[in-house]
């Protein structure tokens, strides 16, 4: 039987046959990552088989078809996030999220700049039986003066992060704001390329020749030097310009080899009425409203979509800016049966 393999995105056809079918999936895995896998190790990977993860061990005889997919990709990240206390509930919303999706060996740091966030993020992660690293007051982190403020502290928290990572821990650092929400396991989007960063992108917010805009809500940092350069100079940028997604922007603009942008089909904002066909793997969508209107909309959308049901998305991706996530919006696609 033919059995794609998907490393870091790179697609291997394998011709599956004879004893390699008495043997485990985890095996052939392996066979594939020795030759394309840049290092990776099965062990320190995650599979999934047509979308549904997969056990190294299982008998490749009895999980494999002819054309099926197994993606491999690695399991050892660090996700960072930063919470204020004010979005605690947007956070509850999203860690059930990610710890559905992923295993233990998807670490989770959060950056709380209040007490209450502190509190949060401790009792959310305890209530799903997930360890958390809390960095907080204690870690010279404190409420933000003004948004030039925000983004500064969350830009000294990644890149401690990937410092602490580049000295010896040697995973990934993935940022994904605590509304950017994970449908499923978003370490598949690591492993894209061999710049030091990889970030989401926006097609709402794109200037001049370029379509696009690099999003801050969910970028990969590699643990090594060249990222901790690239975040001092975009600490840089921010203090001046006074906005981190506008630095980093400029950056990319400036000199495009040290990021890689993730497939908008995976990390989808859902502001930028660019077509879609499926459920991404992340869904980061974008509303200026109170934190619980926030959570009753995208409450409501989640259900939706952990369920599978694509439409909806389509339908806001459809909508105009000012009528696309509103409680009455919502409420009129849901009567509709959108």
């Amino acid at each position: 039987m033919n059995v794609s393999f998907i490393v870091g995105e790179r697609p291997f056809r394998l011709r599956v046959k004879g004893r390699w079918l008495r043997g485990s999936v985890g095996t052939l895995a392996a066979r594939v990552l020795a030759a394309h896998g840049g290092g990776l190790r099965v062990e320190d990977c995650c599979l999934r088989l047509d979308g549904a993860p997969v056990a190294p061990d299982a008998a490749a005889d009895g999980a494999l078809r002819d054309a099926c997919v197994v993606e491999v990709y690695r399991a050892r990240v660090v996700v960072a996030t930063l919470l204020t206390g004010d979005f605690g509930p947007i956070f509850e919303l999203w860690h059930a999220r990610f710890s559905r999706a992923t295993d233990g060996r998807c670490a989770l740091a959060v950056c709380c700049l209040d007490a209450a966030a502190e509190r949060v993020a401790r009792d959310v992660a305890a209530r799903a039986g997930r360890p958390v690293r809390v960095l907080g007051a204690a870690d010279g982190f404190r409420p933000a003066a003004d948004r030039r403020d925000l983004w500064t502290q969350r830009l000294a928290f990644v890149a401690r992060l990937v410092a602490e990572e580049a000295a010896g821990g040697g995973r990934d650092v993935v940022h994904s704001d605590c509304d950017a929400f994970w449908l499923g396991d978003a370490r598949a989007l690591v492993d894209g390329g061999a710049a030091p960063a990889r970030f989401s992108v926006d097609h709402g917010l794109g200037r001049g020749a370029k379509p696009f805009a690099l999003c801050c809500g969910f970028f990969r940092l590699r643990a090594s030097a060249a990222s901790l350069a690239l975040l001092a100079a975009w600490r840089e940028a921010t203090d001046r310009v006074g906005d981190d997604q506008v630095a980093v922007n400029a950056l990319y603009d400036r000199d495009d080899r040290n990021f890689d942008l993730a497939p908008y089909e995976r990390v989808q904002r859902c502001n930028c009425h660019h077509a879609t066909t499926a459920n991404p793997l992340v869904w980061h969508p974008w509303l200026d409203a109170t934190v619980d209107d926030k959570v009753y909309v995208w409450g409501a959308v989640l259900a939706r979509l952990d369920a599978g049901d694509a439409g909806l998305l389509r339908a806001f991706y459809g909508a105009k800016p000012d009528v696309a996530l509103t409680r009455a919006a919502l409420d009129g696609l849901l009567a509709a049966g959108a």
